[in-house]
């Protein structure tokens, strides 16, 4: 560029554009390049002729479009189905959903490769093949050129095929398969995704993570019909939600997403879920100081444990009245619940619950002031 003084020509314009943006500056000079590769193969005039009239396009976004533009449409259209795929670029599951044979589809990657669009990822993992986009904004263009149906029959076919692709090790694409059926028309898929990948940000003690998954479930759950189905689903995101946001301190909102748990376990009369709403409401009221509203809440969460004959669900409950009740200053009464659950759980062998149960023993003898005991 320099040789040829083309940059004299047009350097005031590219630093005042780009303003710093290598991307924009990258993006200006391919533009550069083809104009005058072309102006060499036709034989033009001098460079100061050819380049007078050149235009430089005012926004990063405008020159990447531009040139995804000028792309043969076989070509355009693998760029746009690839950017559903997201920045990376698998090329089994693309070949899946474009239905491509592999040597075709390569030498077509290869070719926007050439473009300067994707680039080979050579030490992908697992022995895969991926390609990647040169820059996140070539693939959010593409993306965004692509019709919203269009889109979105794209993200149900790519969810489909992970399903087939990795059935024996699903659990490892949840997240995956939330974003794409998040984004398709199948919105019992993806109420069942999301919430299977809250869960597991749950476990990972994610919580942040585990609460924007159960937002958008509960989003697509609000907007179907409320059959007894997803009156279900509703309440159990709305619960799993409102502990996470306890864990967190977000009490507030944790309270309203417990009551619209409760609520929906109510209309549908589900009383092993009521069970476990009204023992976590039981639980948040504890963890904030108030008491008597906590064991008010575990007792009627006890009531309906013992009606469905839920003993598990009862020994849990029983653990959390004598926690709340320790506290409460009650000690003698703290202590009969325990042993009441206590003994429930040497029954039914339930093992994690009497751990829990036997920790806050200890709480009881460190309280009287009998370490020993309490160790």
């Amino acid at each position: 560029i320099k040789e040829n003084d083309i940059y004299q020509l047009k350097k005031d314009k590219i630093i005042s554009i780009a303003n710093g943006n290598p991307l924009f500056i990258e993006e200006i000079i391919r533009g550069i390049e083809k104009r005058r590769l072309s102006a060499d193969k036709d034989g033009l005039g001098s460079y100061s002729e050819i380049f007078a009239d050149f235009q430089i396009l005012d926004t990063v976004q405008s020159i990447a479009r531009a040139r995804i533009d000028l792309l043969p449409l076989g070509l355009k259209e693998i760029l746009y189905q690839a950017s559903v795929l997201g920045k990376y670029i698998e090329i089994k599951l693309l070949q899946k959903i474009t239905n491509l044979e592999d040597k075709v589809l390569l030498e077509t990657l290869k070719k926007l490769q050439k473009h300067k669009f994707i680039e080979e990822v050579e030490a992908a993992p697992l022995n895969k093949s991926y390609f990647v986009f040169t820059h996140s904004l070539i693939q959010e263009i593409a993306y965004n050129s692509l019709l919203f149906r269009t889109r979105r029959s794209i993200h149900t076919k790519i969810g489909l095929a992970i399903e087939e692709m990795y059935s024996s090790k699903i659990d490892a694409k949840v997240e995956e398969l939330a974003y794409h059926f998040k984004n398709s028309d199948n919105k019992k898929k993806a109420v069942f995704y999301l919430n299977k990948t809250g869960d597991k940000a749950q476990f990972l003690y994610a919580f942040k993570n585990a609460i924007n998954y159960y937002l958008d479930s509960i989003k697509i759950l609000e907007l179907m019909e409320h059959s007894e189905e997803q009156l279900n689903q509703l309440s159990e995101a709305y619960n799993k939600l409102a502990f996470s946001q306890s864990i967190i301190g977000e009490r507030k909102e944790a309270e309203i997403n417990f009551n619209k748990a409760l609520e929906c376990c109510k209309k549908i009369k589900d009383k092993d879920n009521e069970t476990l709403v009204l023992m976590n409401m039981g639980n948040l009221y504890g963890d904030m100081g108030q008491w008597d509203k906590a064991i008010e809440y575990l007792k009627k969460c006890l009531s309906i444990a013992v009606k469905i004959g839920n003993l598990k669900r009862k020994a849990s409950i029983l653990k959390s009245i004598g926690l709340a009740s320790l506290f409460k200053g009650d000690t003698s009464t703290g202590y009969f619940y325990l042993r009441e659950s206590i003994n429930i759980c040497k029954e039914i062998k339930a093992l994690d619950v009497y751990a829990m149960a036997l920790n806050n023993i200890g709480i009881y003898y460190d309280m009287l002031g009998k370490w020993g005991k309490s160790y």
